[in-house]
């Protein structure tokens, strides 16, 4: 009987881990296939979730962190900025097949491409900023289709840019940072005006189409980036091959201090490179998706 007993039990556990099990299967793709998670070779994918949407086709969503924020395959010669990172991804498992596998909405394991949604009232709001911005310049009004090309193109930057901050940095500023960021602000460049304190700012800005709240948020997306970039500078590694050919390119004039005073600043001038590069790229390779 305990023979028996010991005999069932195996089975049912051989019976759970097999190729059947839509867990099992998704679990395997993402080990053996997904190229995000297998940029660190220790990483560990926890399970969140499974559910059977119809019959034969389920949905599994797994968890992991990365020690770099980049999507896919990272090339060898690719710069590649330390920040964790964690990823949500589900996978849909159709007839023991895995059929597609999405990291955080956006992006596609299987493809390898970005996808981004862009409603209708985004876009508005930024044709709305560029037509104003362009009317406080003093140019002319944009025709409507290239009108809603930049919009989109403003949209599509603007979303890349928040989803990297989101996920590496997810902090907001603090009221205090906000603060002294506007303490500084007007201290250098809008005391001769007779701007002194923020609401006198604000009316200001007010009069210039811009409201209190986009102001804020792009305060806030500054001190953020700022905060970010110190902990970046100070975390990547970069040879010193590098740096001191990055430092002898641009000192072509002998103008600059020397090299170990110049050092951090080369340094943060390549990290500021390579992330303009990665997001240039995301935003080449994207699928933009708009209700058009």
């Amino acid at each position: 009987m305990r023979k028996a007993f010991i005999f069932l039990a195996l089975a049912v556990l051989i019976s759970g881990c097999s190729e059947e099990d839509p867990t099992a299967i998704a679990k395997n793709w993402v080990s053996e296939n997904a190229p995000t998670f297998l940029q660190d070779e220790d990483n560990e994918l926890l399970h969140i979730n499974t559910d059977e949407i119809e019959e034969n086709v389920y949905e599994v969503e797994f968890s992991f962190a990365n020690s770099s924020w980049l999507y896919g395959n990272i090339d060898d010669e690719e710069l590649v900025i330390p920040a964790k990172t964690e990823h949500n991804i589900v996978l849909v498992v159709v007839d023991d097949e895995v059929v597609r596998a999405f990291i955080n909405e956006e992006y596609d394991e299987m493809e390898g491409k970005l996808y981004i949604n862009l409603s209708d009232p985004e876009i508005e709001e930024f044709k709305r900023r560029i037509k104003r911005n362009r009317e406080n310049d003093g140019l002319d009004p944009l025709d409507t289709e290239e009108l809603r090309e930049q919009a989109k193109d403003m949209a599509v930057r603007h979303t890349i840019a928040n989803n990297f901050y989101h996920k590496i940095n997810a902090a907001t500023a603090t009221e205090r940072e906000i603060e002294e960021y506007f303490d500084d602000l007007l201290d250098e460049n809008w005391t001769e005006a007779g701007i002194t304190n923020q609401d006198e700012y604000f009316e200001y800005q007010w009069e210039q189409g811009f409201t209190r709240e986009e102001i804020l948020e792009t305060v806030t997306l500054e001190i953020k980036t700022n905060n970010l970039f110190e902990v970046l500078v100070e975390d990547t590694v970069i040879e010193e091959n590098q740096l001191r050919e990055k430092y002898d390119e641009a000192n072509t004039s002998g103008d600059l201090p020397d090299y170990e005073e110049a050092r951090e600043d080369i340094k943060s001038y390549i990290i500021r490179n390579a992330l303009l590069e990665e997001w240039n790229k995301r935003k080449e390779e994207a699928k933009i998706i708009t209700n058009e």
